[in-house]
């Protein structure tokens, strides 16, 4: 993420950034997962369903898959980011973060908050595969 020009500075009020960040994480994850399944029909040669499985173990995975919360807070604590199931995302930036943060360093806090938030999903994901197969 980067900030073009002055973009940073003229940020006033930390709830549009934050707002901005959450649809911009929103499409991105969509985004992405339309870029799984077309890659795994170009590979698989065949219709990936994304839809509830017909296997009842699976639909139940994929449904508890789908609500894991995950989050992640800046080092510094002024971004706090959250995704329900990577399709629902909630950034909150405090208040006061702009007026402390250059863009550089906002950028910097953006990132490990995000690396905060894959590290945490990393962990409950694992722990769902484990109580659904016993393994990960």
């Amino acid at each position: 993420m980067a900030f073009s020009g002055n973009a940073f500075q003229d940020y006033r009020d930390a709830g549009s950034l934050a707002g901005q960040l959450s649809g911009a994480l929103t499409e991105l994850m969509s985004k992405r997962r339309a870029t799984v399944i077309a890659a795994m029909e170009r590979v698989s040669g065949q219709t990936v369903e994304d839809g509830p499985h017909w296997d009842a173990r699976r639909r139940r995975f994929r449904e508890e898959r789908d609500a894991l919360v995950a989050a992640g807070l800046s080092d510094d604590g002024l971004i706090d980011i959250e995704t329900v199931g990577l399709r629902d995302w909630d950034v909150d930036v405090e208040p006061y973060a702009l007026s402390r943060l250059t863009a550089s360093g906002f950028t910097g806090s953006f990132a490990s908050a995000m690396t905060d938030l894959w590290q945490n999903h990393t962990v409950v994901l694992t722990e769902l595969k484990i109580a659904h197969d016993g393994q990960w």
